[in-house]
């Protein structure tokens, strides 16, 4: 069974579109949630 763990990355807003996309191409399985915007309300685990 692969580990888990949980990891927070900061990044510049204009990186997100282009990150997604890579994580959708190179690491589909890769659960991602996004957390931005004034009334950050971390949304549900997504598949990108």
């Amino acid at each position: 069974m692969p580990a888990r763990f949980n990891a927070l990355y900061q990044a510049f807003v204009f990186t997100l579109t282009n990150w997604t996309k890579e994580i959708a191409r190179f690491a589909p399985a890769l659960k991602m949630s996004i957390f931005h915007g004034t009334e950050r309300v971390l949304e549900k685990e997504r598949h990108f």
